[in-house]
């Protein structure tokens, strides 16, 4: 009925006792030990050793040994305390471990400019030398790696693709992660998406390969894009005619409804537009103005600019410039209004103006006698 001292011990796992009821521990307490002391007496020790468990350390794999000794403490007789030990080899296999991601949280970013993500790290603890492989797509923009040293593309090649499939050591597609940039398609501003996925390729140990996925949502935020005129080449036209000018148009990606401001002007001549529907006038009221400033929205004024005429002034001939300057007031996004201006030189050719004769009206005069005529003259705005 002596009590005995058992000693158990693992070099890279730890050691449970299925049932502790009555045992009183001086090395650990039977939960998880990596070496355990505690003495019993024998009928009771044959008991608690049975259920006795091992557990190797997280993602440990290889060899360990269980080491067990039991210590007599003198029971019973003379001489000293006996000891015996023994140990038994345990081998443990690997077992794939998933690859994790981190990614960083929701991003923005402006309309048009590059967004630099916060690191995304791949984490695998038995990758070893292995290579995996990273999958990266967005839907309204293209990404970039400015690093891809060590990697090899099955899908784009890192630079501006709206996806990427890449293989590589864990060392790699981390450096090459640090390097990731987005931007948005042209114009584009509204809600995106980056998705990523590692599929660790089985490295390694038993069981199948592991993925791991995650999507950082990406908001890129409107900026007011530049109103643009398109205007006709240099006109000529015939002094005291209309010159209906070429279509002049303006596009504006992000006008939406808004209203656009127009400013025109000539100085040798006025102008006149065919149709006003949809305008207010700040300037003239589009019928032979020198100079004329109106509002609307895009599909107005282009309606009226390709309505738009010009005449010179009474017999003028020689050279004017059509002014033409579009405002978008600020037409969407942050940012202030922009502008955009464009000219149109105008040649006015001469025209052999009439001469006009001017004369008195009927005239009397006595029989014989001199009739001295009121004058008759003539006018050649041209001659």
């Amino acid at each position: 009925s002596g009590e005995l001292q058992l000693m158990l011990s693992v070099g890279h796992g730890t050691l449970t006792v299925g049932d502790t009821t009555g045992l009183t521990f001086s090395q650990g307490d039977g939960d998880h030990d990596a070496a355990l002391t505690f003495p019993w007496t024998l009928g009771d020790l044959k008991f608690c050793i049975t259920p006795i468990s091992y557990q190797g350390n997280q993602d440990f794999n290889g060899a360990d040994q269980l080491s067990v000794q039991v210590d007599d403490q003198g029971n019973t007789g003379s001489g000293t305390n006996l000891v015996d030990s023994e140990t038994v080899n345990i081998t443990v296999d690997p077992v794939n471990d998933e690859p994790v991601l981190a990614v960083p949280g929701d991003q923005s970013v402006d309309e048009d400019t590059v967004l630099n993500f916060p690191a995304i790290t791949i984490t695998d603890v038995d990758a070893a030398s292995g290579e995996l492989q990273v999958m990266l797509s967005v839907s309204q923009g293209t990404l970039t790696l400015g690093d891809t040293s060590g990697l090899t593309f099955t899908q784009g090649d890192g630079d501006q693709d709206a996806a990427l499939t890449f293989t590589g050591t864990l060392d790699d597609l981390n450096a090459a992660l640090t390097t990731l940039s987005y931007q948005g398609n042209q114009d584009f501003n509204g809600a995106d998406q980056l998705s990523v996925q590692v599929d660790d390729q089985g490295n390694t140990g038993r069981g199948t390969n592991l993925v791991d996925s995650e999507t950082v949502n990406i908001t890129v935020d409107p900026v007011n894009d530049d109103p643009v005129l398109a205007v006709p080449g240099d006109q000529s036209v015939d002094a005291d005619t209309v010159l209906n000018f070429p279509a002049l148009t303006i596009t504006d990606v992000d006008a939406a409804s808004g209203e656009l401001q127009v400013s025109l002007s000539v100085s040798q001549g006025t102008l006149t537009l065919g149709d006003t529907t949809g305008l207010t006038f700040s300037q003239g009221d589009g019928d032979q103005d020198a100079a004329l400033t109106f509002t609307g929205t895009l599909d107005d004024l282009n309606a009226a600019l390709t309505t738009l005429s010009y005449q010179g002034k009474q017999h003028f001939n020689g050279a004017d410039q059509l002014s033409v300057q579009v405002d978008d007031q600020g037409n969407t996004g942050s940012g202030t209004n922009l502008v955009d201006s464009e000219t149109v030189n105008i040649t006015v050719d001469p025209v052999n103006d009439e001469p006009v004769l001017a004369v008195p009206g009927d005239q009397s005069v006595d029989e014989d006698t001199v009739l001295n005529f009121p004058a008759i003259t003539i006018t050649d705005v041209d001659a």
